[in-house]
């Protein structure tokens, strides 16, 4: 884990394909990596990372996003890079 992380457990979840979740943050109290096994694929785990938050109208989001499956001891496996999502820019609208 990041230094300075601090974890939260939340299971079990009402998700029918999620479980045994668990999240961390940094000492700035953001999200940082969310671990969770997927039931739709035979309980496979995946360490989700999260970073690169930016200011969007006054909000903290997150423009970056990689999932890797997780390994012994809750370690990230570096490959395969299971999922990569970069996000350029937010907009938020008013209703």
């Amino acid at each position: 884990m990041g230094r300075g992380w601090r974890a939260l457990a939340s299971c079990p979840t009402t998700s029918p394909t999620i479980r045994a979740q668990v999240s961390n943050f940094g000492p700035d109290g953001l999200l940082r990596r969310h671990d969770y096994a997927v039931d739709v694929l035979g309980g496979a785990k995946g360490a989700h990372y999260v970073g690169d938050y930016n200011d969007n109208s006054g909000t903290a989001m997150p423009h970056r996003r990689r999932v890797y499956p997780l390994g012994v001891d809750n370690r990230k496996v570096p490959e395969p890079l299971l999922i990569e999502i970069d996000i350029a820019s937010f907009a938020f609208g008013s209703t």
